[in-house]
């Protein structure tokens, strides 16, 4: 889906630390949602493959030690090029 931006956020540090790496993800489900939250981030896939965007979306996502945590979510599209 594309790389997380954490600009300008206090906690982008911690969340690196605690963050899967390519290896742990790849031909997995995806690990953050919890299994009662899949739906839910199903539909948010399709609103962000339909090129639109949200803000401010209340949801759970799982941290790497097996946690649920709160978390906030907004995704924009960004409108610069690919390799730009």
């Amino acid at each position: 889906m594309g790389v997380a931006r954490t600009e300008g956020c206090p906690a982008s540090t911690k969340r690196r630390r605690h963050s899967w790496t390519e290896s742990e993800l790849l031909g997995r489900s995806y690990p953050l949602v919890p299994a009662e939250k899949q739906e839910e981030f199903r539909g948010y896939l399709e609103t962000v493959l339909r090129d639109q965007s949200f803000t401010d979306v209340e949801t759970q996502r799982r941290t790497r030690e097996g946690s649920v945590v709160d978390v906030q979510i907004s995704v924009a599209r960004s409108m610069t090029r690919p390799g730009a």
